[in-house]
């Protein structure tokens, strides 16, 4: 009996302080560049950044946060799709227990190597970090073959979902999953139920729409799952998803209405990557 009441009063405490994360939970509304590092510097566990509707023009956020997997730091718009982010900006992300929702990118590109990263220089990057329900839509760079990525996925078990991009033009992997550091291989990242739309022919290397890894890290493992997704028209070059790492699960997607079709393992250098 007397066991039974300790377990019991264990539950208890664990409950009240689930609870009062939860109670002490704050919402922190911005709408300025000001007002977003204001709020990024107070933010903890179970808060929310929510960015009010609205076009911002030039805006590089930089978001480095500590959640935890009961009550994560989310940045999220206020109106899913009314938050449009245009000129030259982007969106780097590191910590852990971080949730990205609802964020547009267009009419713009980006002013570095990628639109999302998940890590903000080569030492923080992001873990059990979710990016999900963005749209990056023809945000691409002027010069057709200057490169970046549009997502850059570094860190390890970050999720990219139930997303839509489309009409990248230049050079470089629509979506790139890097294992340029140990931080970042076995890195059990999950991308799936993702619209990957219109994406025509490069007329070069660069023009895949996702790859895990490259040659240079081709015998290390990745264990990167790809589910649910469609691949329509992602004509950027022959190969639409490169592997080029060990481990990975390839499930369930889609290709629509596409000139060449090529699952690619192959040894083809990387030229021109972003860092």
């Amino acid at each position: 009996m007397k066991l039974k009441s300790i377990f019991k009063s264990a539950v208890g405490v664990v409950t009240l302080l689930t609870l009062n994360s939860t109670v002490n939970a704050e919402d922190f509304f911005v709408d300025s560049k000001a007002s977003y590092y204001d709020a990024v510097s107070q933010v903890g566990p179970g808060d929310d950044i929510v960015f009010k509707n609205g076009t911002y023009r030039d805006f590089e956020i930089k978001f480095q946060a500590q959640g935890s997997k009961q009550a994560p730091v989310t940045l999220r718009a206020e109106t899913k799709g009314e938050v449009v982010f245009s000129g030259q900006s982007n969106l780097a992300i590191a910590g852990s227990h971080v949730v990205v929702s609802g964020l547009v990118f267009k009419n713009g590109y980006s002013p570095s190597g990628s639109v999302i990263s998940f890590r903000v220089n080569k030492d923080d990057v992001a873990n059990h970090t979710r990016v999900t329900e963005v749209v990056i839509e023809d945000y691409s760079k002027p010069d057709k073959f200057e490169s970046d990525y549009w997502v850059a996925l570094y860190g390890k078990h970050n999720r990219f979902d139930h997303s839509y991009l489309a009409g990248k033009r230049n050079r470089g992997v629509t979506v790139a999953v890097r294992l340029d550091s140990a931080d970042s291989t076995e890195n059990y990242h999950q991308i799936d139920n993702n619209y990957f739309g219109y994406r025509p022919e490069l007329g070069s290397n660069g023009g895949e729409t996702l790859r895990i890894g490259t040659s240079h890290y081709s015998l290390e493992n990745s264990f990167t799952r790809v589910e649910n997704n469609v691949f329509d028209r992602c004509n950027g070059e022959v190969e639409i998803i490169s592997v080029k790492s060990g481990g990975n699960t390839l499930h369930g997607n889609t290709f629509i209405d596409v000139s060449h079709i090529q699952l690619a393992a192959g040894a083809d250098e990387e030229r021109s990557a972003p860092q």
